[in-house]
């Protein structure tokens, strides 16, 4: 490899950039994707003849399964980001395996909708436990042939290499166990023993990895090839003190790069699917200017631009939250991960409040999917705001209140809504969830004075000298 210094707090490098780039946003549609299968709203429910509880309930398969193939597909995702970071080379071979992985991917939704429909088939669990089996195992072939072929960071220890070597072969193990199970559920046909596979899998999918990396553990102090000090100018030298510095405070963390790069793409795509629902008319229509007036009053333009208006308010948080944010480790990979869990999900509870207004049960669903989006958010928001090793520079103590105030505020806000319209059986007490997320900034200002405009001024001024804001961060 041409690169002379290279860390493993760097989650791209130049050899390996495009190729990230085109996994993260692949891997973004994937999961985003696997809510499109959740089940339209039927006639039979926009016509009031089945309620929205019996349409929720009819998919609860449905939804089990989006959440168990999202995180297990997450979790993919995160060994893969764990692996290219130690990875700063490329190969044609390992382009072509990486891109047969992602095809395996790419095609996720078909056998998740087949597994959601089938729950307690075997022969429907095996084929959605096939593709991530070889997912796994060519992850793990990845990092094989990384290390034969010399593109991971030169003299990586041992003990790397051998902790993940062995978590890659965990995760083969459990899955090879898993789709044996469903083969002989679908063998014998046993819905219990296919019942037993999924929660033995999802527990072992947590158990193993974990009693690997007690065994062989992955080094704290992550990996740093420095360059000759004497051949490098002083940018070049102020560089390579910023990324030890980095390397001491986020230990065996990472930078933000490529999970701000995968959350953005998974936003853009919920925002996407969103604006599906605008409908122009059917083709084969004749357009008259009635037909035209009809199909703009039957458009939800009110329920798409309220949605659409409350995801730009928490990628701009995120935004937010991940500019004071210089690493990531498992814990916010987590956090992030299940946040964007909800983000992916809110096109079909919007939806449900366009087609039947009226009914409680789904502005519900609505405010309780909004809900948790904002749990998942503050959580990251407390968590990051908590944890020194994750940060250059500290929000001062009144920012990092107020920030996560509002975050907690809407969550309240929400949860206020679930409880009024259920306890009122009325959805039109679901205002008072625009009231209080109305009155929030005025009220938040009155206990933290200047915050806002302390945060927005820091900012400013990060953003125009970042230069001199990593060099106090380095002299800190």
């Amino acid at each position: 490899t041409e690169t002379v210094r290279m860390t493993s707090v760097d989650t791209t490098a130049q050899p390996t950039e495009r190729v990230l780039g085109f996994s993260d946003a692949l891997f973004g549609i994937a999961i985003t994707f696997l809510a499109l299968d959740l089940g339209e709203v039927p006639e039979s429910v926009a016509d009031r003849q089945a309620s929205v509880t019996s349409f929720l309930a009819a998919h609860v398969s449905d939804y089990a399964v989006y959440v168990g193939t999202f995180v297990v597909v997450g979790f993919l995702w995160s060994r893969h980001h764990q692996m290219f970071r130690f990875i700063k080379g490329r190969s044609s071979l390992l382009v072509l395996l990486n891109l047969f992985l992602l095809a395996l991917v790419a095609m996720l939704p078909y056998p998740a909708g087949i597994a959601g429909r089938g729950l307690g088939l075997g022969l429907a669990l095996a084929c959605l436990l096939v593709p991530l089996l070889v997912i796994a195992v060519l992850l793990a072939v990845l990092w094989e042939l990384a290390v034969l072929q010399q593109l991971v960071i030169p003299g990586l220890c041992a003990q790397t290499r051998s902790s993940f070597r062995a978590s890659g072969l965990g995760v083969v193990g459990v899955l090879s166990l898993g789709l044996l199970l469903a083969l002989l559920s679908s063998r014998i046909d046993s819905s219990a023993l296919c019942y037993v596979a999924i929660v033995g899998t999802g527990v072992l999918l947590v158990v193993v990895p974990s009693i690997v990396r007690l065994r062989w553990p992955t080094p704290e102090q992550a990996s740093y090839t420095p360059a000759n000090s004497e051949e490098l100018d002083r940018e070049e030298r102020e560089e390579a003190v910023r990324v030890t510095t980095l390397l001491e405070r986020i230990r065996n963390g990472s930078d933000t790069a490529r999970l701000c790069v995968f959350t953005d793409g998974v936003f853009a795509i919920a925002v996407t699917v969103l604006a599906l629902q605008l409908q122009p008319p059917a083709r084969g229509v004749t357009l008259t200017n009635e037909v035209i007036l009809e199909n703009l009053n039957t458009v939800p333009w009110v329920t798409y631009l309220t949605t659409f208006a409350f995801i730009g308010i928490y990628w701009i948080t995120h935004v937010h939250t991940f500019e004071l944010v210089k690493g990531t480790d498992s814990v916010l990979t987590w956090l992030n991960l299940l946040f964007l869990l909800f983000v992916a999900v809110l096109p079909l509870p919007t939806e449900l409040v366009h087609v039947v207004g009226d009914s409680p049960s789904a502005w519900v669903f609505y405010f309780a999917m909004l809900f948790f989006v904002c749990v998942f958010l503050a959580a990251m928001r407390i968590y990051s705001a908590r944890t020194v090793k994750l940060t250059l520079e500290r929000e001062l103590p009144a920012e990092a209140r107020y920030s996560i105030a509002r975050t907690v505020w809407a969550g309240g806000a929400f949860l206020a809504g679930i409880v009024l319209v259920t306890v009122f059986d009325n959805p039109g007490y679901g205002n008072v969830v625009l009231l209080l997320i109305i009155v929030r900034g005025p009220v938040l200002r009155r206990f933290f004075p200047g915050a806002q405009h302390k945060m927005w001024a820091k900012r400013s001024d990060s953003d125009g000298d970042g230069a001199d804001s990593a060099s106090a961060g380095t002299a800190r």
